[in-house]
This record gives structure tokens, C-alpha cells and sequence, in this order.
């Protein structure tokens, strides 16, 4: 999977301010105002607290193992200008991607860790609006509320997989006319990395998967669910306590499982069906 061989990003799925129903933006303005933002900040400020982030972070770590992975498989050349940015579901950012100097004038602005983009505390942004319609949107240059932001303009997808929301990514690049189609493709391509990753990590996937393979060596119905629990590496005690019933119980069902799929011992078994 290569991103610049994408060449048609899918473009009609896209929000853009230009066609939000009206009376949605005159509710939106008028919440930012309440809010009190100062659209003439120089650096935003509001972020999640400690404990929040921390419960973030620890709730996501799929999702950020999900990003870290799609970065290295197709890293942002150092000359480009683009800054990738990871949020939670709420809007708070996990992570960033980008060349060195892109972080750092990110950083300037405020633009790390921890840093709300909801609409209360950003405006309206890319990441707000996909947030608050849970769909893909696109907000250029000078639509931002924040005039921090008015030289650039940002995409932002949902991250879902398996009928589960993860967050949010966004693409923002330096503000210029015209149709951002290296920009959709980027988004397009960092999504379905994602995507593909976590429905691979996701604990349903995974066991629906295991339990297929399982049913290829004749397993019975309560063999492949003592072999997933022994798979995941728990002990014979605890997969008893588990499924209420006795450890010597537990300890012939394993006997049968090594005999049905040919191995010798613990390790024999965790190679064969994690690998």
C-alpha cells in the first residue's frame, strides 16, 4: 500500500462549511460566543486535565498504536508541509505526525498533547465539525474562527472500526485554492491504515479469527473457547474461575487441544496460532 498511488480520493463524502445547514452554523457561532473565545489568540490553551488525559491515553492505546504503525509504513516526506493530528473521540489530541519544523510551529501555537479542538475551545475547525456531525469535514483558511488558523486548512475523518468510533484524524496543510487532492488522498490513505489495523487488534476480530482456525483442527465448542483463553496465555486456574468450572477439567480439555492440533506444549500452541 503506497500513498501516492492513490489518485481519486472519494471527495463527495466531505462536510464543508459551505454546505452546513444555515441555522447549524447560527447555533454553532452563538456557542463559541458564549464560550468566550478570543479569536485573536496567539496560542490555544484549553486542554484536558491530567487525570482526563491520563484516562485518554489509557482508553485509546489501540488507537495510538493504530497511528504509530500507519506512520512508519508511510512516513511524510521531510519537505512536505502537512501535520497530522490524532484526537479522542471528544476532540483531545493523543498525537501528532510531521516533519521536525511543522511540530515545532505547531507547538508554538499551542498545538500538543492534551489541547482541546472541540468547538467551545477551538472554534470552528475541522475537527469540531466532524466531531459534532461524526463525519468527514473539511474547513479552509479563513472559515476557521480562530485567526491562528486562518493559514491553513484542515480535513478531519472518524476513525472507526467494527462499528466502533476510535476518534478522529485530521490533515492540516498550509491554506492555497483549488481542490486539496493530495490532501483527501493523504486522509483517505492514513484511514484505511488505520482502520485495517485496528479491526486487526480489535478483541472480536481476533477471537472470531482464532475461533475459525480452531474449528479447522475439529475443536469442539468448549475446546475453542479453553484454547482462546490459553492462547491469550492464562493459566489453567484462571480459565477454570472463568468459566466456573474445575482446573482438572481445564487441564484435559488441553490434553485433547494438543492432540487435535498437533503440538507438544504451551509454547508450540501460542507460536501456531498467534503467528
Amino acid at each position: 500500500m503506497n500513498v501516492f498511488q492513490i489518485r481519486q480520493p472519494h471527495a463527495p463524502r466531505w462536510v464543508t462549511k459551505e454546505n452546513l445547514d444555515p441555522a447549524v452554523l447560527v447555533r454553532w457561532r452563538h456557542e463559541v460566543e458564549q464560550s468566550g473565545l478570543d479569536a485573536e489568540c496567539a496560542a490555544l490553551t484549553s486542554r484536558a486535565g491530567k487525570e482526563e488525559l491520563r484516562q485518554s491515553l489509557r482508553s485509546n492505546q489501540l488507537l495510538l498504536r493504530a497511528f504509530e504503525q500507519a506512520i512508519q509504513e508511510a512516513r511524510l516526506p521531510e519537505e512536505w508541509p502537512h501535520l497530522l493530528l490524532l484526537t479522542d473521540r471528544c476532540g483531545v489530541l493523543l498525537e501528532t505526525a510531521g516533519s521536525p519544523e511543522v511540530l515545532e510551529n505547531a507547538r508554538l501555537i499551542g498545538i500538543e498533547r492534551g489541547i482541546r479542538f472541540d468547538l467551545p475551545h477551538a472554534g470552528l475547525n475541522a475537527i469540531a465539525m466532524a466531531v459534532r456531525l461524526g463525519r468527514p469535514a473539511l474547513v479552509r483558511g479563513g472559515e476557521h474562527d480562530l485567526h491562528l488558523f486562518r493559514g491553513w486548512s484542515c480535513l478531519c475523518v472518524p476513525v472507526a472500526a467494527d462499528g466502533q468510533m476510535y476518534g478522529f484524524l485530521d490533515v492540516s496543510y498550509p491554506f492555497r485554492e483549488g481542490r486539496p487532492d493530495t490532501e483527501l488522498a493523504l486522509a483517505e490513505f492514513y484511514l484505511q491504515v488505520l482502520k485495517e489495523r485496528l479491526a486487526r487488534y480489535c478483541p472480536n476480530r481476533r477471537r472470531m479469527a482464532m475461533d475459525r482456525r480452531f474449528g479447522e483442527y475439529g475443536l469442539s465448542p468448549r475446546e475453542r473457547e479453553i484454547a482462546y483463553f490459553w492462547a491469550l496465555n492464562m493459566g489453567g486456574l484462571q480459565i477454570a474461575a472463568r468459566l466456573g468450572i474445575a482446573e482438572s477439567t481445564v487441564r484435559s480439555v488441553i490434553k485433547n487441544i494438543y492432540r487435535k492440533t498437533g503440538v507438544s506444549d504451551k509454547g508450540q500452541f501460542m507460536r501456531k496460532f498467534l503467528a
